[in-house]
């Protein structure tokens, strides 16, 4: 699979940033913001629907931003080894 970004800045340090769906209003509003602006900016913007192809798309883009509006998909990528439902209990 080939993941190719939705809006690509022109900086050779680029700056990636990923949005996981689903995404709020205010993410969604914000990634306008961030599309509009990209070229000028550096920024490199990814839209990912799941955390299978997030993913494939880390390892290829090193240190990058990941933004998304579901608790449980952010504690899976912060803890990927882990079910959801122990980190749930910890928490």
């Amino acid at each position: 699979m080939v993941l190719t970004p939705i809006s690509k800045g022109m900086s050779d340090e680029s700056k990636p940033l990923i949005f996981l769906e689903p995404l709020s209003d205010t993410l969604k509003q914000l990634k306008q913001v961030f599309e509009e602006n990209a070229e000028s900016e550096g920024i490199e913007l990814y839209e990912v629907d799941d955390l299978e192809e997030a993913g494939q798309l880390i390892p290829n883009l090193g240190q990058s931003l990941i933004l998304t509006a579901s608790p449980k998909k952010c504690a899976m990528i912060c803890h990927p080894k882990q079910s959801p439902e122990k980190l749930w209990i910890s928490s």
